[in-house]
């Protein structure tokens, strides 16, 4: 629990913003990142030592994957810029399998063209659409080398990648939001249920080739407030797990339609094989306020997903006892069966300020881990609690 080495990403005099959004690691404990910046002007230094090398001046604010070993010292940088903000919030997502990295995020593509630049190849982003378009890239993991990219989404702001996984045979999923009916190679996008935005599941080949892309939601915006998961389950019939949030209104996931919202934004989980044929599972489900599934790992140790987030008061996953809420945003966390479509258990921590689960993880020995946020004093069971924070938000 001591920690090894801390250091930041040095703006060298900077006024713009560096943001981490997603962090994986390797076998070998390298350390993969992915974010956006802005220099507003000047050079960011993505090296961490005290001196300023392998820097780059952001265009406006740019998207960037870096890696680093596992004492901190820099590998390489690749940065997403494009004619307007790239890796816009809250899309961000990365995964590795230590030979390559898949990233996902956001790329404005919408005056002139946006690139993905190495310090071994540039390469021009592709995609159907305009303005800010999904952004999803497979990267060599030794130097960052572009291997393909692809972007895609249609003519909205809504078009945001939040998740990524990938499976034993190099396929890569990747989900998020989406604005509108597009194009791309054999496959054509519908339009959304409304006005703003659906969440998608879309599957890329090894070559970068997208295969298969299907999507659900409600009539209003889903996906574009704070973020979502995606894991891939291995096993006799394997399957992808998403999770995120839909708007205020009827949800319909494929076969399974009148899923009705308890409120505000209500949580989503759903289940679908890894052709992509089609939602096996859809759960819709919240309380009277805001709530949404923000993160889902696969635990190799159960082979069940544990899934984190947050809900704006009392609240019932399927399958498992009510939560009463204890003020404000709680935190939320709990264990999905893909054997039996249902949730095995469901705990709720906080207090009367506003909690979220951000991210969670598994160490597959039996052991959760989970971070988050807080605002105020925090009660986790009956024998776990947390004192007031230092002001506004604190992590956990």
């Amino acid at each position: 629990g001591s920690w090894t080495f801390a250091a930041p990403t040095d703006g060298a005099g900077s006024a713009g913003p560096e943001t981490a959004r997603a962090i994986c690691t390797d076998a070998n404990g390298n350390i993969y990142i992915t974010g956006n910046f802005n220099g507003s002007g000047v050079a960011t230094d993505f090296d961490l030592n005290a001196s300023t090398t392998n820097t780059h001046t952001a265009s406006t604010v740019d998207g960037y994957i870096a890696s680093y070993d596992k004492n901190g010292n820099f590998r390489w940088k690749t940065i997403v810029s494009g004619t307007g903000n790239d890796f816009g919030t809250p899309s961000g997502a990365i995964c590795t399998d230590g030979t390559f990295v898949w990233v996902g995020g956001s790329a404005n593509v919408s005056v002139g063209a946006a690139t993905i630049t190495s310090s071994t190849n540039t390469v021009t982003i592709t995609s159907p659409g305009t303005g800010v378009d999904n952004f999803v890239a497979k990267l060599n993991c030794s130097n960052g080398a572009t291997v393909w990219q692809q972007g895609f989404g249609g003519s909205g702001a809504s078009d945001l990648v939040m998740g990524i996984c990938i499976d034993p045979s190099g396929f890569c999923y990747v989900s998020g939001s989406y604005s509108g009916a597009f194009t791309l190679g054999a496959i054509s996008a519908p339009a959304v249920a409304g006005t703003i935005s659906d969440m998608y599941i879309a599957k890329f080949a090894p070559n970068g080739t997208m295969i298969r892309f299907i999507k659900g939601g409600s009539t209003v915006q889903d996906m574009v407030n704070a973020g979502g998961g995606l894991v891939y389950v291995p096993g006799s019939t394997p399957a992808i797990v998403a999770t995120g949030h839909v708007g205020a209104a009827t949800a319909t996931f494929g076969s399974f339609t009148g899923l009705v919202n308890s409120g505000l934004n209500d949580a989503f989980l759903v289940e679908i094989d890894t052709a992509l044929a089609g939602f096996t599972n859809a759960l819709v489900f919240g309380s009277s306020g805001g709530d949404e599934l923000l993160s889902a790992v696969y635990d190799r140790y159960t082979g069940n997903v544990f899934v984190s987030g947050f809900c704006s008061g009392n609240i019932t996953f399927p399958g498992t006892a009510p939560l009463t809420g204890l003020g404000g945003q709680d935190i939320i966390i709990a264990s999905y069966s893909v054997a039996t479509n249902n949730f095995l258990w469901s705990s709720l921590a906080g207090g009367p300020a506003n909690e979220r689960g951000w991210c969670v993880t598994s160490d597959g020995l039996g052991g959760l881990f989970l971070s988050g946020t807080s605002a105020g004093a925090c009660v986790f069971g009956s024998s776990i609690s947390m004192p007031a924070n230092a002001g506004l938000n604190d992590l956990f």
